[in-house]
């Protein structure tokens, strides 16, 4: 028995349908463990159903109720309007018919609103001091001047509203919100601009300066004569202050005495055996895509912001490097002197190579080595003839062969997301002279904000092991506006285990911060680690995190393992948040000084994933071989690892775009399907190299070693049959916990495994403490008619009830013909509310392998 079609009339799904309100339920406390289901009380506002066959052409879409831009904003952009009569949820679900055509639901339902939150304030004074400050005063005069970051008290959040997409909006309409964009924005600057005449005064009398304010996040920088800091300090006006001057640096601590245009083999680490990006590219997912929503170039904008400059001129970013600025002055400015006049492409040992002009002065942050590496990973293209007529080290390079490389050298040099637009900020100063100042990282990431870019990638430390998770200072704050904006911000996690065990947090700034995506570094080479040495060479299953090495006395990926409070009275629980989102390979080469500059290279190119001989004269052609003496020359530290992941995420992003779901452009979107894209390896656990976790977020793995997965049903994907399924859900003190199917209907004959994950994206600016979300799955039998519904028996349930702020459950047995439910319950929320992003698929493969085994 089928149930019946889809109205195109009624506001709500009609009874039978498996799409029906009746698949939501409220959990209501009955004394039982796990609560009694009723239906929730959801509302439909809009509901569009897409049918792709297999060639992805569209054979039918069914629109039910309307999609206003006010709906659309608080659908995608929830956590922002929970002091409103109603909350908002939404649903983005794949599932296969009958005739293996894919079907698309995006639905968007309210909930009235029984408590509407708190919007908070910035907490008045007197104003909490950074500890970093009381050493650089203890020498200071009266008369001396100091410069500070000073936070503005009692300003609320920015409410900014996210753009329309073009694809379902009138050009009228996408302008009018355009106009709401900027009028919004303008009203903040205008309430920052009250607080601050109403301070005029005090700043007179005390002979203070404000030399810069940032807007968006209430800071702003001031000068204040030393002998009047006393007073500062216990002004109610102000809520937090920190020094302007802080050490900063990049996220590795090995750097390349010569670092000749950083050509990558990572082809074969985009293989289906690892990292398994090469099935999105071989789709055309590469990033060469225009995102109309957020911005209007042709491409994704993969944003960098460095600790210093990179080799512009090399031929890796030909034609796709068209942004850059010097963010180390304000305003930030164009770098007209960026090619410097003594730049030069050099031949060393036959060699070719980019010789800058601070390459070899050893002066910190000028040499253009760490950005250069960074931007390469992520963008990086050689597959268009982009090194034509160079030789660039390729053994097989003929120069009386039309001056061409060969395809296996192209590719093994190519980023991971060579088709994206490369927007490059920097953010020191160039003389190593001038002291660090935090505010240029403010100005960078706001300067990429006002463009609307896709994914920031930060491979740098603002805060030495802060493993704070409130923000604690402006840089953090800029950062979750980022968030709020739909950019996907992804940062080392820093590499401090040569001072700090990994049974302690050493987590960097920004990566401790909630809605940043800090990643671990997996040691690529793994020759020389103190504890079980896997075979990452032949195995990415065996590859581990990068510990301390005897021979460089680097690496030392970062541990999370953050202390959190729940709820504004409650307790610190002790290293509850895992604070690792996702584990990417570093200790990876550089193409050209891969190798002995001294050798003679062989005539022909080795076949492989790895050397059986490393001893043989021949070519490394893996991102796995590093013999001595060119250690120091590899891509090092997890200022490596973080770049494998954003350009993983630009191609997640091209794919979901390309299947028209630009809900993927919301805050938590792409975060939750990011972190869906983990092996679930837990290194604590025996044997080591393969245990894996069927619950929870690990402290020094995260979710696991970074493995994607083309959840489609085309062209006889690897992965069938296969499914995924988006939705958030926005919740306050007195909101019901909600359950939901995941599909109408059972999974298929054939479902391998199971996984769903969690975010939940707690606003830390304004506050210090968060909510407790946790997640839990059933598999029910479906009803006798094959549904899953009210009807539908309980089999199995499995909970990760975890205090984390990322939650993880896997299921690998019983799968076939049971119905997926999940529910979001909530032990405790604040006052200011929460909002959770789940994503949850079903595949053929196991998360950790490559294809389906016949």
């Amino acid at each position: 028995m089928k149930p019946p079609p889809l109205s195109d009339s009624s506001p709500f799904l009609l009874t039978g349908d498996p799409l029906a309100p009746s698949g939501y339920y409220e959990i209501i406390d009955d004394g039982s463990e796990a609560g009694r289901m009723i239906p929730a009380d959801l509302e439909e506002i809009f509901l569009e159903q897409r049918t792709v066959n297999p060639r992805q052409e569209v054979l039918s879409t069914v629109r039910r109720g309307e999609l206003t831009p006010e709906v659309h904003e608080r659908a995608a952009n929830p956590a922002k309007y929970l002091d409103e009569p109603y909350l908002y949820h939404s649903q983005l679900m794949t599932d296969a018919d009958a005739d293996g055509n894919e079907v698309t639901t995006y639905r968007i339902l309210r909930q009235r609103n029984p408590s509407p939150a708190v919007k908070l304030l910035t907490p008045p004074g007197p104003p909490r001091v950074d500890q970093a400050l009381w050493p650089q005063v203890e020498s200071l005069r009266p008369e001396d001047e100091l410069l500070l970051m000073v936070k503005l008290a009692g300003l609320p959040d920015p409410v900014v509203p996210l753009p329309l997409p073009p694809e379902r909006f009138d050009a009228q309409a996408v302008t009018t919100n355009s106009e709401r964009i900027q009028a919004a924005k303008l009203a903040h600057t205008t309430l920052v601009e009250k607080k601050l005449a109403t301070l005029a005064p005090d700043f007179e009398r005390w002979g203070a300066r404000v030399l810069e304010t940032f807007e968006g996040i209430a800071w702003v920088k001031l000068s204040i004569p030393f002998s009047q800091v006393d007073l500062l300090l216990s002004h109610a006006g102000f809520t937090a202050i920190e020094p302007t001057m802080r050490q900063t640096s990049d996220a590795c601590t090995e750097g390349s005495d010569l670092n000749p245009q950083s050509l990558w083999l990572l082809g074969e680490g985009r293989q289906a055996e690892r990292l398994d990006i090469d099935r999105f590219h071989a789709m055309g997912y590469t990033g060469h895509r225009a995102n109309s929503t957020r911005h209007g170039y042709s491409r994704l904008l993969a944003g960098v912001v460095e600790s210093s400059w990179l080799e512009d001129e090399s031929p890796a970013f030909s034609g796709r490097f068209i942004f850059k600025k010097d963010c180390s002055v304000s305003p930030c400015v164009y770098p007209t002197n960026n090619n410097y006049p003594d730049d030069a492409l050099v031949a060393i040992g036959g060699i070719d190579y980019w010789v800058e002009r601070y390459q070899f002065t050893g002066e910190r942050g000028s040499s253009g080595s760490h950005g250069t590496m960074v931007s390469s990973i992520l963008t990086a293209r050689y597959t268009n003839n982009e090194a034509f007529g160079l030789y660039l080290g390729d053994p097989t390079w003929d120069a009386t062969e039309m001056g061409e490389h060969c395809e296996d050298w192209e590719n093994g040099a190519t980023g991971m997301a060579p088709g994206a637009y490369l927007w490059y900020v920097n953010a020191k100063p160039h003389d190593d002279n001038d002291p660090d100042d935090f505010t240029p990282y403010v100005r960078a990431y706001n300067t990429l904000n006002a463009y609307n870019i896709d994914v920031l990638n930060c491979s740098h430390s603002l805060v030495y092991a802060d493993c704070n998770i409130a923000s604690s200072n402006a840089a953090e704050d800029t950062l979750e506006n980022l968030y709020d904006n739909g950019v996907l911000v992804i940062a080392a996690a820093g590499n401090n285990l040569d001072t700090k065990p990994n049974t302690e947090c050493s987590l960097n700034s920004p990566g401790d911060t909630p809605k940043v995506l800090a990643i671990a570094g997996l040691d690529a080479n793994d020759e020389t680690t103190l504890t079980t040495t896997g075979d990452c060479n032949s195995n990415y299953q065996e590859c581990l995190l990068d510990e301390y090495h005897l021979s460089t006395g680097g690496g030392n990926t970062a541990t999370g393992g953050l202390d959190l409070t729940i709820g504004v009275n409650g307790d610190p629980r002790i290293r509850v948040y895992s604070g690792i989102a996702l584990s990417a390979p570093q200790r990876v080469y550089l193409s050209t000084s891969s190798r002995n500059q001294n050798i003679t290279p062989s005539e022909t190119w080795p076949s492989g994933l790895y050397y059986d001989n490393p001893s043989v004269d021949t070519w490394p052609v893996g991102w796995v071989y590093a013999p001595p003496p060119e250690q120091t020359l590899r891509a090092t530290g997890t200022s490596a690892a973080s770049p494998h992941v954003s350009g993983a995420a630009i191609a997640l992003k091209h794919w979901q775009l390309t299947r028209g779901n630009t809900g993927f452009n919301s805050p938590g979107a792409m975060q939750a399907l990011l972190l869906a894209m983990g092996d679930r390896w837990d290194p604590d656990r025996s044997p080591t190299p393969f245990s894996r976790r069927t619950l929870g977020v690990d402290e020094k793995s995260g979710f696991g070693r970074m493995k994607l997965r083309l959840l489609d049903n085309y062209y006889n994907n690897f992965f069938t049959p296969t499914a995924f399924s988006y939705q958030s859900y926005s919740f306050n003190s007195s909101s019901p916990s909600i359950s939901y199917y995941v599909w109408p209907t059972p999974l298929p004959s054939g479902t391998d495994f199971l996984k769903c994950v969690m975010f939940e994206p707690e606003d830390m600016s304004q506050k210090t403490y968060v909510s407790d979300l946790y997640l839990r799955v059933r598999l029910y039998n479906p009803d006798p008619y094959g549904y899953c519904n009210s009807n539908s028996t309980l089999y199995s349930s499995t909970n990760d009830a975890t205090y984390d702020l990322r939650h993880m459950v896997s299921i690998e047995e019983n799968l076939p013909g049971r119905c997926a439910l999940v529910s979001i319950l909530k032990p405790h929320v604040t006052s200011s509310g929460a909002t959770a992003h789940v994503f949850c698929y079903y595949a053929g493969v196991k998360d950790y392998e490559s294809e389906v085994v016949p």
